[in-house]
């Protein structure tokens, strides 16, 4: 309901069905990014939003066909973003506070 209400928007994982290393857990983050509490959480969420947009703006604008996706394994690795061009993964981010 928060969806369609544009209240958060998901980032689904990147990956076949098929693949059992892969968790298919979606994020989701706020579109309002004061509404996180933590600082850590709050830089992802505004981190995301961007990203969201500018893989939004490229689709529109140039015609291309981009998703904004997300990776982690069982074992705890992740990839926070991966940018898929035509079903293949064009580029990645991981965003790391220092």
């Amino acid at each position: 309901m928060l969806e369609r209400l544009y209240g958060v928007f998901p980032i689904v994982p990147f990956g076949s069905p098929r693949i059992r290393a892969v968790t298919k857990a979606q994020k989701h983050y706020h579109y309002d990014r004061s509404l996180v509490p933590a600082n850590g959480p709050r830089f992802e969420n505004l981190v995301t939003g961007h990203r969201l947009r500018w893989v939004h703006y490229r689709r529109e604008v140039l015609s291309l066909d981009l998703r904004l996706r997300h990776f982690r394994a069982r074992d705890g690795r992740e990839v926070d973003f991966i940018v898929v061009e035509q079903r293949r993964p064009a580029l990645k981010f991981v965003a790391q506070l220092v």
